[in-house]
């Protein structure tokens, strides 16, 4: 099976490289054997050195038609299914009304699982000034508001740039600001924890955080990229062994995807 990772900043080798180095290993381990991964990256768009401008609403709509871009491109080129690497979905839902294959969303994926295991969920976001509304419009958009705790969504200890200057090369940095916010949510209800960054959840997993112990209970701590990837897996089995289409919209042809496209292609 082979399966999409797909990045919505540009790429930067030295950093990217980093990065997926430091999920690889956890992949290998959740993902089948015979599952491979490879890592796509837009080919224009918002870059990770100005890291604030995914926080900006317009900024993200322009990013949007970039990831779509590479989403389409790799459901023509044979991948069995896509993941977007970010908490807010990036194109996701844009997408797959245009493509064949399973597209997952951090996000979505890894809420949907944690109303599985737990009946009250708190979420981690990354310290930057609009996650918390971000998060906020994606639980609406799904219906869980309900299954939030009062107060739920709570930014990381550290600042972005903290986490991401110190996280790569000390994980349990970033771990350790994680568990301290997880324990002030389970302390209000919560019981299970979403980690709400694609940055953040991967540094967690590296150190060894997937659960902490609140009295007799075993407190989930989800981290984001592992879920959907292996959600991405599970769908692509699925659509391979019983021909079980992913999405619900109206088929539009691959002419018709092109003849769109050119009109907002530039000269």
């Amino acid at each position: 099976m082979r399966l999409a990772l797909v990045n919505n900043s540009q790429h930067e080798p030295d950093f990217h490289n980093a990065w997926f180095g430091m999920i690889r290993p956890a992949l290998e381990k959740a993902l089948h054997p015979d599952t491979n991964v490879e890592f796509l990256s837009i080919r224009q768009g918002l870059s990770g050195s100005h890291a604030l401008d995914f926080d900006n609403a317009y900024f993200d709509l322009l990013n949007k038609a970039a990831v779509g871009e590479v989403l389409i491109d790799a459901d023509r080129s044979g991948f069995d299914a896509a993941m977007v690497a970010c908490f807010a979905d990036t194109a996701v839902h844009e997408t797959r009304s245009v493509t064949q294959m399973p597209i997952i969303g951090a996000g979505e994926a890894t809420l949907l699982f944690a109303c599985m295991l737990g009946r009250k969920l708190g979420v981690i976001a990354t310290n930057m000034p609009e996650q918390i509304a971000s998060v906020e419009d994606k639980l609406t958009h799904m219906g869980l508001r309900d299954r939030v705790i009062p107060n739920g969504i709570r930014l990381d200890v550290h600042s972005f740039q903290e986490t991401w200057e110190r996280g790569l090369e000390d994980p349990q940095f970033v771990a350790d600001g994680v568990e301290q916010r997880a324990r002030e949510l389970v302390e209000d209800g919560a019981d299970v924890i979403v980690v709400g960054c694609c940055g953040l959840g991967p540094m967690c997993t590296l150190a060894g955080l997937s659960h902490i112990e609140v009295g007799d209970r075993r407190i989930p701590i989800l981290d984001p990229v592992l879920i959907a990837m292996k959600s991405a897996e599970m769908s692509a089995g699925l659509r391979g062994a019983i021909g079980l289409p992913f999405s619900t919209t109206a088929t539009v042809e691959g002419s018709e995807v092109d003849r769109v496209r050119a009109l907002f292609t530039r000269d």
